[in-house]
Order: structure tokens, then sequence, then C-alpha cells
């Protein structure tokens, strides 16, 4: 037993407002739709069995190592035949009083309601007909793949939202138009690694660096992305002024927060050398503190905290690397009564007030 796997591409015309479910009226009389005309792009020879999920996910959902959701529709098709489902009939998995059938079908509510989603598809039949169909669907897809009218009036009108473009894709397809939007925003190295990850049998050891120069590695331990406290950012740079160092800085810090939540996306978790417990820790003295200094930035929030002994003597950085490690620490301090003020990034006169 062989599969194809694809999806409805969605351009949402309002993201904002839409249900991410598809109702369970809408996905039985949008089923025949979309059999009938993926139908007539497939090899009239062989019988397909026709699966698919009736929710919007996230592209990043899909594009995951082993593409859990398709697998799922998969597997769920299979364990249908115990009762009688078959190559040649089809398979609509549907949301019942607010959720899908099993937890890996929810969409990830993390990731949000983008302008473009899709709708997973999933094509059964043996392998003959497999190789058919994939040589069939990637030749034509581009040409043939709008969905009809019909079909993109009833979605919008189920979903509540107007609908640019409905499009089938392959997976294939769907990377490379990821790959493409990610090279237009200055990502693209990032995307040699996710594609890595999630094409080759077994992924490769590579290296490549960001934009703005952070290294980021996959091997066989996982995906590592360096990240520079300030302080050593600022100490490589001798001829950049105070302001010039740290407005450098702040980008790196934007990137790497980038850099994290489109790995998080695709189920890729970074590992940050030299982190402990979600911070990069610069120790000065023994300690303890006693009193926090919390750097902030109007854009990019908790930047590092400066701990400080009974003294006023420097003890420590913390630089946070999740807004988990965040979070807990807020909730350390509070716990300890310990004291924190906050203050807007600045610099001493000698630029080096994080160093």
């Amino acid at each position: 037993m062989a599969t194809w796997m694809g999806v409805l591409a969605l351009e949402v015309g309002d993201a904002a407002t839409q249900s991410r479910l598809i109702s369970r009226a809408g996905a039985d009389a949008l089923t025949p739709r979309l059999l009938g005309q993926i139908g007539r792009l497939l090899p009239a020879e062989h019988p397909y069995g026709f699966s698919w999920a009736a929710a919007l996910y996230d592209p990043a959902q899909v594009l995951r190592r082993g593409f859990p959701v398709h697998v799922e529709i998969q597997d769920l098709f299979l364990a249908g035949r115990e009762k009688g489902l078959d190559i040649g009939q089809s398979l609509c998995l549907m949301q019942h009083q607010g959720h899908m059938p099993t937890r890996v079908l929810e969409p990830d509510a993390e990731l949000g309601a983008g302008i473009l989603q899709v709708i997973p598809v999933v094509l059964t039949g043996s392998d003959e007909a497999i190789d058919a169909a994939r040589e069939t669907l990637e030749s034509s897809l581009y040409e043939q793949g709008l969905v009809d009218a019909g079909s993109a009036l009833s979605l919008s009108e189920d979903l509540g939202s107007p609908l640019q473009h409905v499009r089938w894709m392959s997976l294939l397809d769907m990377a490379a138009m990821m790959a493409a939007q990610l090279e237009h925003v200055g990502l693209a190295p990032a995307w040699e690694l996710i594609e890595e990850q999630l094409f080759a049998p077994r992924p490769r050891e590579l290296e490549v660096t960001s934009a703005l120069g952070l290294p980021m590695r996959l091997d066989s331990t996982g995906l590592h992305v360096g990240f520079l406290p300030f302080a050593v950012f600022a100490r490589a740079r001798p001829d950049h002024s105070g302001s010039a160092a740290l407005d450098d800085w702040l980008g790196l810090v934007h990137e790497f927060r980038q850099l994290q939540a489109l790995f998080a996306a695709h189920a890729m978790a970074p590992l940050v050398p030299g982190e402990q417990d979600g911070f990069l820790t610069e120790t000065h003295s023994e300690g303890p503190s006693v009193r926090y200094r919390l750097h902030t930035h109007p854009a990019l929030g908790a930047l590092a905290w400066s701990g400080f002994d009974a003294r006023g003597a420097l003890v420590e950085h913390r630089y946070p690397l999740s807004t988990v490690a965040i979070e807990r620490f807020i909730r350390q301090l509070r716990s300890a009564d310990v004291a924190v003020e906050s203050v807007r990034v600045s610099l001493a006169a000698d630029g080096r007030d994080l160093a």
C-alpha cells in the first residue's frame, strides 16, 4: 500500500476572524466536489482511496519530519478497512463538538491563523497506482490545480472568511513555496536545515550561517543555534561605538527569536551552546544576588537580568532564551521576594551597561 500526500492551499482574506474547523455539513458537501476534481486528474485505470481532514493548518504543522498529520490521516484510513473502508472509497475526518478526532489532527493553536492555510489530503493505492498518480499530479497540478469556483465559494461561506485562492499542491510544491517565502525575508539558511530534516531519510550534518552571522548546525545530536550575550558581542566589535554595538546586538536578538519561532513551528527545538535552564549566564562573582535589574526593549521585551549582591556589586547577567524561561524566572523572583528594577535598555558612558 502506497500513498501520495498533498494539500489544498488556501490564501485567506481575513485570517484573524476565520474558523480553523470546517463544519460537518460543510465537509459533507465539499467531499464529492473534491473527489470529482481530483478524480479528473488521476489515471482512470487505477482505483484510489481518498482521505482528508476537514480543518485548516499552518503549513509548518504539516511540514514536520515524518509528516505526522498526513500519516495520521493515512493510519485512520487503514484502520477503517476493518469496518469495510477500502480503496475506491473516501474518508473525511471532521470535527465533533469543536475538536478533531485525534490530538495529532488538532490545528496547532500556537501557530495562530496566518494568511496561508492548508487542508491535508492523502491518496492511497497500490505502488503502481501511486507511482502513476505522482507522475500525473506533479506535471498537472501547476496548470490544473486551482479548485473550482463552487468548492472555493462553499469553503469561504463555511469558514466565514473570503478566500483569495484555493489550489491543490503536493507536499514538495508546498515546501518549495515555503522556501521561496523564507528566502524573501532573509531566512533561507534556516530552511536548508528544515528541508534536510524533512526529506532526508538520514539527515546529513549541515552547518550554515544566518543573515546576521548566527551559526546554525544540524547533526546527530540535534539542531544547534549560536547566541552571543551582549558583553561577548560588544567586545568582539571594539571599533563600534556603544550605541552602534547595542543596535547591532538588538538586531541579532530579533533574528535569533525569529529563528527560534521558525524552527519550533516545524517541531525542531534548537539547542544553544552554554544554555542552562533556558538562560545564558555570565557570572562575575559568587553572590548571591539580592536585587536584579531587568533590561527591556519596547519591541523585544525582556533582554537580560543583572543581579547584584547586598553591597551593590555585580553578580551575574542572565540572558533568557525563551518566553518560558522568562516567565519561570519572574515567578522564582516573586516567590523569593527579590527586588527587581525594570529599565529600558540604555548605555552607560562606556557603552557597556550589559558588559
